[in-house]
């Protein structure tokens, strides 16, 4: 049990500080002038990501501790005997999912990386090479399907369920474009009955409402001294008025860009609920107009100290597992239902229905629906990766600016200090990089 909450205790500063610098970072829904000290984050925003980048190289090594805990837990399952072996079920369950999870981030992030599945002898740890991105993908399917087949269905403790596991591996055949059986997992997840949405979308992040039934999995927080949540504090004004944001921020590291605040239609209640367009100095008073920064993990919450938020991350919730089957439905034929979903999404956010029977209309709705609806949850950067049309959005989203994106950045390097640990033979590096 304490291996167990060891693990899911390391995801924490994994998804909520390491991977929104790459996930959100260099998508169009971020500014290309971060308000920044170092090159870590602003190399990754302006496209000039090194294999020297300190925050690829904190993910990566976070990434892999992750999935060395998930090993342990489940090794050494494995070889005890449990008083009640639903038990040990779930808990090897849990490692599978965590890690597939881990592995289904990494495969984007990087394309093939080291597989590492079992614990290994630190002189065997030298000898790894890169599994092709096909074995990476090939193992997260396994990881999630398995884990699928020994969770429980609730867990009322936010740790993960089979639906939990569904979910994610929906969203896997999704990015492989293997929609009939991302339509089978998700289905599975919708038609459980677990899961359903607020009405209002102002109250999908109330910390009152963590593990609420729009939850699929979230990583959890306390409103507590060294159990909460720092990013709400981290990605807003450094010196901004605390009648705005309690106890200010720490100087914005994800800025939103202009192009996001436009994209939403101004009779939409995401887009209040999710970034502002100005704020206030609290050193001497003066407004900041046109100058974006984030509200939505924070909105109508109150922190019990400085970065001591009780949000929890949502990794997955009801309103996406929604969007996943949309998308399915429309590439499987079935645009009506398709347009049904979109129009639920849409209502809640009080704008108008949408109305098409064109197949490419539906999916470029889909795809903007996930934008606006998901901004800031890790997910921009893939859908413009998996859309087959980076190159045209970030061209177009770069114009005029002193930046601009290549190919090249689709996948992150592997940072050089971990090939000078093994050598270059054994983890060869990205292409341009």
């Amino acid at each position: 049990e304490a291996a167990v909450a060891g693990m899911y205790s390391n995801i924490r500063g994994l998804f909520t500080i390491d991977k929104p610098y790459m996930a959100q970072s260099p998508s169009d829904n971020t500014s290309l002038f971060y308000l920044s000290y170092n090159e870590g984050e602003t190399g990754i925003t302006q496209y000039k990501t090194t294999t020297e980048n300190f925050v690829v190289l904190d993910y990566w090594q976070e990434a892999y501790q992750s999935i060395y805990r998930c090993n342990i837990v489940i090794e050494k399952s494995e070889g005890i005997e449990f008083e009640d072996p639903a038990t040990k079920a779930k808990f090897i369950g849990e490692a599978k999912f965590i890690r597939g999870l881990i592995y289904f981030d990494m495969v984007r992030f990087f394309g093939g990386v080291p597989l590492i599945t079992e614990i290994r002898a630190l002189e065997d740890s030298y000898l790894i090479e890169r599994a092709s991105k096909e074995e990476i993908w090939a193992q997260v399917k396994t990881d999630l399907t398995e884990a699928s087949s020994s969770l429980p269905e609730t867990d009322g403790g936010g740790r993960a369920t089979k639906y939990s596991a569904l979910g994610i591996l929906a969203d896997v055949h999704l990015n492989l474009g293997e929609h009939a059986a991302a339509k089978t997992a998700i289905d599975q997840v919708i038609g459980s009955g677990n899961y359903g949405w607020f009405d209002d979308f102002e109250e999908v992040y109330k910390d009152s409402n963590n593990n609420g039934q729009h939850s699929i999995f979230a990583i959890q927080f306390l409103n507590q001294t060294g159990e909460g949540n720092t990013y709400p504090t981290r990605h807003v004004p450094k010196f901004i008025d605390t009648g705005m944001w309690p106890f200010a921020g720490t100087g914005r590291d994800l800025v939103p860009s202009e192009d996001l605040w436009d994209a939403y239609d101004p009779s939409d209640v995401r887009r209040e609920l999710t970034l502002r367009n100005s704020w206030i100095d609290g050193q001497d008073g003066s407004t900041n107009p046109d100058s974006y920064w984030q509200v939505k993990f924070g909105i109508n919450n109150t922190p019990s100290g400085f970065q001591i938020w009780g949000i929890n991350h949502i990794v997955m919730r009801y309103a996406e597992a929604l969007l996943i089957s949309a998308e399915v439905e429309n590439e499987l034929g079935n645009g009506s239902k398709a347009v049904d979903i979109i129009n639920q999404i849409r209502t809640r956010a009080g704008i108008a229905d949408f109305s098409s029977a064109d197949k490419a209309a539906i999916h470029d709705e889909v795809f903007n629906q996930r934008r606006l609806e998901l901004a800031f949850e890790n997910e921009r950067w893939f859908d413009i990766q998996r859309s087959g049309k980076a190159t045209a959005i970030l061209s177009a989203f770069t114009a005029g600016s002193a930046f601009s994106y290549s190919d090249t950045y689709a996948l992150f390097p592997i940072p050089q200090i971990e090939i000078g640990k093994v050598g270059s033979d054994i983890l060869n590096q990205n292409p341009g990089y």
